[in-house]
């Protein structure tokens, strides 16, 4: 009852916004495992994401807490106290598609977070030709079905808070963290750069095999589900995309990116793309050769920039200044908030206004592991000021 008027006003946010008529910008922030992970208060057993990789029942456990703590902490347009149900599935973080094909999984001595690293040496660059396309269930994907299936049985008899838990598809046997990111992963950022140049038939082999695994790996998982095949190419994330000029983006990753997104799609559908850091300057290429209807975007951008360029029908989430966000006072945080709103941003009323929270980094910075935690007073701030200068007149 303390969260009633609260999850009305955003349940009538969310209802405008999706009939396309906005009373204001609608506030998305979310915090991730690592939320729990992180933070010894919240995580007195000491969980590591090495321990979530390998036991089912430590993610089980860590993914409900979280939301949880999301449901009762967190400020923004989402329902607020106990949910009618839990929704959880498993998640491996962002390094799935490089692992699937090989790449060995690393965890930071610092705080435990995983990375992969480079398989495809110059001694082996061609290992994965000469291997071939995985199953679809192999590797770290044979552990995310073992997990989902034992999450479904925990689910099927246990409560969490007197709540019904709700198993979703394990959507990482079906998803693509993007082929320049996974070559960049799979060869080391440097070195795949260099053979774009230096190597260039080598390069475009190497994207043409993920793009290929990874429709097959798609397939595969969504049939397996029992879902249509187009649900499967509604996103695409490469974030690594931000290290390339306009002009090798649209020559040497664009006709990938094009493959992939295109597979399985249906007609006349749009997808959404996700892209940390600013590449801002690709998006209206993307926009026009993609069709993408909504861009989750990185910072530091120019939001009122990136308005004018994809103008008023594509959908825009963006976030404000990171550092703002982390170590500003309440008068700055207020402050960045009124200038991305102000940006020109919320015209044709489809901007949400995120809070940058979302990957590997949980509630603390993302990328950088920045140990200070951001305030949850500022991310109030941030929310609060929405509330008052997003509205649409």
């Amino acid at each position: 009852m303390a969260y009633s008027q609260h999850n009305e006003e955003q349940a009538a946010v969310w209802t405008a916004y999706g009939e396309g008529k906005p009373v204001r910008v609608p506030v998305s922030i979310f915090a991730g495992e690592s939320m729990i992970l992180l933070e010894p208060d919240l995580n007195p057993q000491g969980y590591t994401f090495q321990d979530c990789f390998t036991d089912p029942a430590v993610m089980f456990a860590v993914q409900l807490q979280t939301q949880y703590w999301n449901a009762f902490h967190l400020p923004g347009d989402r329902p607020r106290g106990l949910p009618e149900s839990w929704a959880i599935t498993p998640f491996f973080q962002n390094i799935t598609d490089a692992a699937w094909l090989g790449a060995p999984i690393h965890f930071y001595d610092t705080d435990g977070a995983p990375v992969t690293r480079a398989l495809l040496t110059d001694d082996r660059k061609h290992l994965l030709f000469d291997r071939g396309i995985p199953d679809p269930f192999s590797g770290i994907l044979e552990t995310g079905r073992r997990f989902y299936e034992y999450y479904r049985e925990r689910a099927a008899k246990e409560t969490f808070h007197d709540r019904p838990i709700t198993v979703t598809e394990f959507y990482q046997g079906f998803s693509s963290d993007g082929p320049f990111t996974v070559a960049c992963n799979l060869r080391g950022a440097t070195n795949f750069c260099l053979d774009l140049y230096e190597d260039p038939e080598y390069a475009q082999q190497l994207l043409s095999f993920i793009v290929e695994s990874t429709i097959v790996r798609r397939r595969a998982w969504v049939e397996y589900y029992g879902l249509p095949r187009e649900r499967g190419g509604l996103y695409l994330p490469d974030d690594s995309i931000a290290m390339l000029s306009c002009e090798a983006y649209r020559e040497l990753v664009l006709p990938h990116h094009k493959r992939l997104s295109f597979a399985d799609r249906a007609p006349g559908q749009k997808i959404n793309v996700h892209l940390c850091g600013d590449s801002s300057r690709h998006f209206r290429l993307m926009r026009d050769e993609l069709a993408v209807g909504l861009f989750d975007t990185g910072f530091p951008i120019d939001h009122g920039w990136v308005r004018r360029e994809l103008g008023p029908e594509v959908t825009i989430q963006g976030a404000l200044q990171h550092d703002v966000l982390l170590h500003g006072t309440a008068e700055e945080v207020a402050a960045e908030t009124r200038r991305v709103l102000h940006s020109g941003v919320m015209e044709g009323g489809k901007f949400i206004l995120i809070a940058g929270l979302l990957g590997g980094a949980g509630w603390r910075a993302p990328l950088h592991r920045e140990p200070a935690r951001t305030p949850l007073d500022n991310l109030q701030v941030m929310y609060d000021t929405c509330r008052a200068e997003g509205r649409y007149r």
